[in-house]
């Protein structure tokens, strides 16, 4: 991920958003434990075929 941010920093890439489901702590901890910080947002989607 630090590589990742600094080729899109060198990019002038101002901020990433990333998209975790709720139920998955796991990758919600790693991302909170690099800097990452809910930004209460609302993301909406539709399934149009079900998993």
């Amino acid at each position: 991920m630090a590589e990742a941010e600094r080729l899109l920093r060198a990019r002038g890439c101002p901020k990433l958003n990333i998209q975790v489901r709720t139920s998955n702590a796991a990758t919600l901890d790693f991302y909170a434990s690099i800097g990452y910080v809910n930004d209460d947002v609302i993301c909406l989607g539709k399934r149009l075929i079900a998993d």
